[in-house]
């Protein structure tokens, strides 16, 4: 029951991983709080990230279902403010957060690539491989400018360059095509990233 999950949770999920091969999980947010140590200067987002590792590390059990208990549901939206709404698939407010909507764009877009990288590559008609960015995978139809100005489908195919063409404006301000411009600041070369459907990790 709910309130045995303070002193319960954590004893149980680190037998459920340990079980799996895993580490504990609060052994995995420890790594990661340690690995904000080693950055010079945290975006708005990460501080988000690095604020709610930590509250997720003293109260364990609040991912099991923090809306079990209505005072855990609202310290944890008192604490941490939605900051954005998806509304009709364009967004909608940022909220009380700081956080600013290029850092969210963003993040939608390391999501997306980290699916792909993790799951299975999609391929079309023919069977060739392609790539969707944040708004495709997470279903904002109106997250970018472009989905409309340019009958964007949100997918394409790194080797034949961005569907839309991308520039960094003297402001910092991207121009184009956001994912494309993820995956050549990662890259360094956006057209010679292969896709490759039918690759998978090696069993361990």
């Amino acid at each position: 029951m709910p309130e045995d999950w303070p002193n319960r949770f954590s004893d149980r999920a680190a037998d459920l991983f340990e079980r799996l091969g895993y580490l504990a999980p609060e052994k995995i947010i420890e790594e990661r709080l340690e690995a904000f140590t080693r950055v010079p200067e945290l975006l708005e987002v990460e501080q988000v990230m690095k604020a709610a590792m930590k509250f997720r590390s003293v109260r364990p059990w609040m991912i099991a279902n923090p809306a079990a208990n209505p005072l855990w549901l609202e310290e944890l939206l008192g604490k941490f403010r939605a900051p954005l709404v998806v509304i009709d698939g364009a967004f909608g407010k940022f909220g009380d957060a700081l956080i600013k909507g290029d850092q969210i764009v963003f993040e939608l877009h390391y999501q997306a690539l980290a699916n792909h990288l993790l799951g299975l590559i999609k391929t079309d008609d023919d069977g060739n491989g392609y790539l969707q960015c944040g708004f495709g995978q997470f279903k904002i139809d109106r997250g970018c400018p472009y989905q409309t100005s340019h009958n964007c489908s949100t997918r394409f195919r790194p080797s034949d360059g961005p569907p839309v063409p991308t520039v960094l404006k003297d402001n910092d301000e991207v121009d184009g095509c956001s994912f494309a411009f993820v995956l050549q600041n990662m890259t360094g070369d956006l057209k010679a990233i292969r896709l490759l459907p039918t690759a998978r990790f090696p069993d361990i």
